[in-house]
C-alpha cells in the first residue's frame, strides 16, 4: 500500500531568469532556482514555462522543471530563507502550512494573551487572521534580527477585512515575532507584537493605499 504523502510547505526563490518574447504573443521563461524547505536547501532546479497573451493577458500553456539534489554536506539551514518562507505560508491561506514551522509542542503567543501551544492550536490562530483577511492577505518578510532574548522576525501585514462580519476596509500594519528555535531549525516560541489598538481601528476606518 502505497504511503500517503503529507503536504508542506516548500520556498523556491529564482536567482536567475531568461524571458524571450516571439511575436509579441509568445514568451518562453527559463529560471534557475533552488527549493528549500523549513529554511534548508533540497533540489536545484531548472523551470521553463511557456506562456501565450490572449486579450492582453498572459497564460500558461506550458510548464516543466529538471531537478538535481543537494549534496547532504550542502543542505545547510538558513534562518533568513525559513524567516521569507514562513511569510509565504501566511499568505497561503492554509493555516496548517505556517503551523508546520513550529515544534510539534511549539507555542503562539500574541500581544501578551494565552498561548497557543501545539500545532492544531496554532493553526486555529493563524486561521482566525486568515478568515479576516480571505481575498487578498499579505504578509511581507521585512528583516530578522539576532538579540540576545532570540531572532525578531519582523513583518508587514496588508489585507482588506472581507471575513465574515468584515468591514472591507484595507489594513496596512508592522509588528513582529521573538522566536526561540530548537535543534531541528523549527519554532520552539514565538511571542508576537503589533499595535492592536491601531488595527482595530484600521479595520474600522482603513488605511490609505
Amino acid at each position: 500500500m502505497a504511503k500517503k504523502r503529507t503536504n508542506r510547505p516548500y520556498f523556491e526563490p529564482v536567482k536567475e531568469y531568461t524571458i524571450h518574447v516571439s511575436d509579441g504573443h509568445l514568451a518562453f521563461v527559463k529560471a534557475d532556482a533552488v527549493l528549500y524547505a523549513f529554511g534548508v536547501p533540497l533540489l536545484h532546479n531548472i523551470d521553463y514555462f511557456t506562456l501565450i497573451k490572449e486579450k492582453e493577458v498572459w497564460k500558461f500553456i506550458n510548464i516543466s522543471f529538471t531537478s538535481t539534489r543537494i549534496p547532504a554536506a550542502e543542505r545547510v539551514y538558513d534562518p533568513i530563507v525559513f524567516a521569507k518562507s514562513y511569510a509565504q505560508a501566511w499568505c497561503s491561506q492554509n493555516p496548517d502550512f505556517v503551523a508546520l514551522f513550529y515544534a510539534e509542542n511549539g507555542s503562539l503567543t500574541i500581544n501578551n494573551g494565552t498561548p497557543s501551544v501545539g500545532r492544531n492550536a496554532i493553526s486555529q490562530s493563524v486561521k482566525a487572521f486568515m478568515d479576516a483577511f480571505p481575498d487578498d492577505m499579505m504578509v511581507a518578510f521585512d528583516k530578522i534580527e539576532k538579540t540576545q532574548n532570540g531572532i525578531e522576525f519582523h513583518w508587514t501585514l496588508t489585507g482588506t477585512n472581507t471575513g465574515n462580519n468584515g468591514t472591507g476596509k484595507k489594513v496596512n500594519i508592522s509588528g513582529f515575532e521573538l522566536w526561540q528555535i530548537d535543534e531541528n531549525g523549527l519554532i520552539k516560541e514565538s511571542k508576537g507584537s503589533f499595535d492592536a489598538e491601531e488595527y482595530r481601528q484600521q479595520i474600522k476606518y482603513g488605511v490609505n493605499d
